[in-house]
């Protein structure tokens, strides 16, 4: 999963020579990756020969890459994607949940278009599994799900009641006095210390409500809770944040994958995602705000920290230059050695001043024009 901060610090990574790969891959592992990425490592090397560096010079700047060709375990263990990013002897990889197109670009900074529509910022939401047996929150995006670490909670009703030995023998017996006994009385609708199991599984989740604002840093990122109605509609009760979502996954999530979970949520968060992009795009077509729809302008703009958000078309290229001390962009007919991508140059500068980007595909843009930014002033 992406990060804004990954993405981020990326933008604000400058060199003499920025290298950035993208290519597609296989999962399951394929012979032809690595021969796509020695094909795409070529292409780095003589569009830096083309830029003055020497050969040498470029294989040891390339080395960190050509290195992988031959580790196997790199090659088993990647997503539908693949960004490298190489500057100053230094390499950075990011497996990708989703297919990217293949492309080289050397500049002063690195490309990242393609890679912000797998970021999971906008559309970063959480997960909370949970069963009497076991809790996992998850943290996902469009394309991927993660499982976190809870920061001292416990991870089942066993764990948060504490039962010694004594008590389980107790239980094995038909006792329902204390511990778990109890809250599966509670829990299956049993009348016997029905007060106390309740008080129990209160603190449960509560304890767990404590763990989960923790590890997410009480994060307002949407949450989704998987389980059955009576721990989910207790949640809710001890817990009425905000950005928790009204719906949630129905039945025992106990044996749901990450992806399993990730595709049954999705559908529940997507429309919230989708309302912020609809408001932006509302906003760029309203009239009642200023804009910057022309490349050009949209560069000086987005690098003087004016941009509030931004469309740009993931798979369009804008091929040019662009000078800070004089604030000039110019849009170049064919790629020149050296040259960026204009649109990635838009991106870059909106990320690193705070902005919003939504980098989508071509047909999803809200007009006609190559990019489309609402500015703050």
């Amino acid at each position: 999963m992406v990060s804004p901060q990954t993405v981020r610090a990326l933008a604000e990574s400058a060199g003499q020579h920025c290298v950035s790969i993208y290519m597609p891959t296989h999962r399951a592992g394929s012979e032809q990756d690595p021969i796509r990425l020695k094909n795409l490592l070529s292409a780095a090397q003589a569009e830096l020969v083309a830029m003055g560096m020497r050969r040498p010079a470029a294989d040891k700047l390339l080395e960190p890459a050509t290195r992988l060709l031959a580790s196997g375990r790199f090659w088993a263990e990647l997503g539908d994607g693949l960004a490298l990013f190489l500057c100053d002897g230094e390499i950075r990889q990011i497996r990708l949940p989703n297919p990217v197109e293949e492309l080289v670009a050397v500049a002063r900074q690195f490309h990242l278009k393609p890679l912000l529509a797998t970021v999971a910022g906008g559309e970063l939401f959480y997960v909370l599994a949970l069963s009497q047996n076991q809790v996992r929150l998850l943290r996902g995006d469009r394309y991927s799900m993660s499982e976190l670490d809870l920061m001292n909670v416990p991870h089942s009703l066993d764990e948060a009641l504490q039962f010694d030995d004594r008590e389980r023998q107790l239980q094995s017996h038909g006792s329902s006095r204390v511990g778990r006994g109890r809250v599966a009385a509670a829990f299956h609708g049993h009348a016997l210390d029905k007060d106390a199991a309740e008080e129990d599984l209160s603190r449960f989740v509560a304890a767990i409500h404590r763990g989960v604002e923790a590890t997410t840093a009480g994060s307002p990122a949407p949450l989704v809770l998987a389980g059955v109605t009576r721990l989910t509609a207790l949640y809710r009760r001890v817990n009425n944040q905000p950005h928790i979502l009204e719906y949630g996954v129905e039945g025992n999530p106990e044996h749901l994958s990450p992806e399993a979970l990730r595709s049954a949520a999705w559908p529940l968060v997507e429309p919230l995602f989708d309302g912020d992009r609809q408001a932006e795009a509302e906003a760029l077509l309203s009239g009642k705000r200023a804009t910057a729809k022309e490349v050009e302008a949209a560069v000086v703009a987005a690098f003087e920290g004016r941009i509030e958000s931004v469309f740009v078309p993931v798979q369009h290229h804008v091929w040019g230059s662009f000078e800070p001390d004089t604030l000039t962009a110019t849009e170049h007919g064919e790629r020149q050695p050296g040259d960026r991508d204009l649109l990635d140059v838009i991106a870059a500068f909106t990320l690193i001043h705070g902005g919003k980007v939504f980098a989508v595909d071509a047909a999803a843009m809200p007009s006609n024009d190559p990019v489309g930014a609402v500015l703050r002033f």
